[in-house]
């Protein structure tokens, strides 16, 4: 395939502009190639591995600033020697139409509904100050009848998810870290949430959880873990549970294999699934200790997360490599782990001789307990 038709060109770039924040943005559309930056720093060039995500990033990227400067976008038509990828005014003016045309093409991957993000969205920085985020770019400011926060603990690299209806503010928060409470509660008040549930993917084994806290804080939340976790908590959910906020609902899957009490948490109005350790991006959570079975993981995983539509969008429990989201049909064909059969999971599990959780014996007895510590 003519590399060109996986390729789309970038214009109105800011001065700070790098190759390597261009890769990080635009990567949440796709497996990426190579990110081109002239030393004039006035365009770029995104070459992808498949033609669809040109399309697909310019549909969830319309409309998004970067350190104020909104971006232009199209198809890349030209070689990248040729002086004329500088936007003339013609070009300038068929960008609009370009970009329509682009939209308007439909691929089984990329029919994700509107912009998932209703402000901002931040990503890891390298080597940040405690509780420190980094605001890199923004999403349009059109209405949306939602609010999605991904929140990022940078000590045990754990994902905390924030959902609310915007029409009656009503809200959940996904795997809460106590180091980041303050933080946290910040957020919810300055959005005005009515945060209803402060939910728990499992027993954390790497950090202790913050929705015991929060509860106390919050006088409408309740703490949610699943009844097979056999941890304390206000209110326990089952396998099809649905958690309603607003007008929207949270379906309940078990997913166990990482620890017996693992879920995933499927949210269908907005194609999204928070699938905690049992998915990572490109990996999954260990099965070598707290219950763990590799056997039970990967039946778990195909059941009940691969079995979603390809295009949903899939949030992790946790990352190490500066990835924020993937889908469902993305973690189906490129997981180095769960693509295999069930024999070739389990062997790679069981070859993986990883080191003793250093939090665990702290984190486990905790997190039992909603993550209130007795005091003496």
């Amino acid at each position: 395939m003519d590399a060109t038709q996986k390729t789309l060109w970038v214009g109105n770039l800011p001065e700070n502009i790098t190759e390597e924040l261009l890769y990080e943005l635009f990567l949440q559309a796709g497996p990426l190639e190579k990110v081109y930056v002239p030393k004039d720093k006035r365009y770029a060039f995104i070459q992808f591995k498949h033609e669809e995500s040109v399309p697909y990033s310019v549909r969830i990227m319309d409309g998004i600033s970067l350190f104020g400067k909104l971006l232009n976008m199209r198809a890349r038509t030209v070689s990248v020697h040729d002086s004329s990828n500088h936007p003339t005014p013609q070009s300038q003016g068929n960008l609009k139409q370009t970009k329509t045309k682009l939209l308007s093409t439909r691929t089984s991957s990329s029919s994700c509904g509107e912009p998932l993000f209703t402000q901002s969205l931040h990503l890891p920085n390298k080597n940040p100050a405690e509780g420190q985020t980094r605001f890199l770019f923004s999403w349009p400011s059109k209405k949306s009848d939602f609010i999605f926060r991904q929140l990022f603990d940078y000590k045990s690299f754990t994902y905390t998810y924030l959902l609310a209806d915007a029409e009656s503010m009503e809200g959940v928060i996904i795997d809460p870290v106590l180091d980041n409470v303050k933080r946290d509660l910040k957020i919810i008040k300055d959005l005005g949430v009515k945060l209803l549930a402060a939910m728990n993917t499992h027993v954390h084994a790497d950090h202790i959880t913050g929705s015991g806290v929060i509860k106390e804080k919050i006088a409408t939340c309740n703490s949610f873990i699943s009844i097979q976790s056999q941890a304390k908590a206000d209110k326990h959910f089952d396998h099809g549970n649905l958690v309603k906020f607003g007008d929207f609902n949270l379906e309940c899957r078990s997913t166990p294999g990482h620890t017996n009490g693992c879920y995933s948490f499927v949210w269908h109005e907005k194609s999204m699934v928070f699938t905690g350790d049992a998915v990572l991006i490109r990996g999954c959570g260990r099965t070598d200790f707290q219950q763990g079975d590799a056997r039970k993981l990967y039946e778990s995983v195909q059941q009940q997360i691969f079995s979603l539509p390809p295009h949903y969008l899939l949030f992790p429990g946790h990352d190490y490599t500066g990835q924020m989201m993937s889908t469902v049909g993305e973690e189906k064909k490129f997981n180095p782990r769960l693509s295999k059969s069930k024999s070739e999971f389990v062997k790679i599990m069981q070859e993986l001789q990883l080191p003793y959780p250093q939090q665990i014996d702290k984190a486990l007895p905790a997190n039992l307990l909603c993550g209130i510590q007795p005091t003496e």
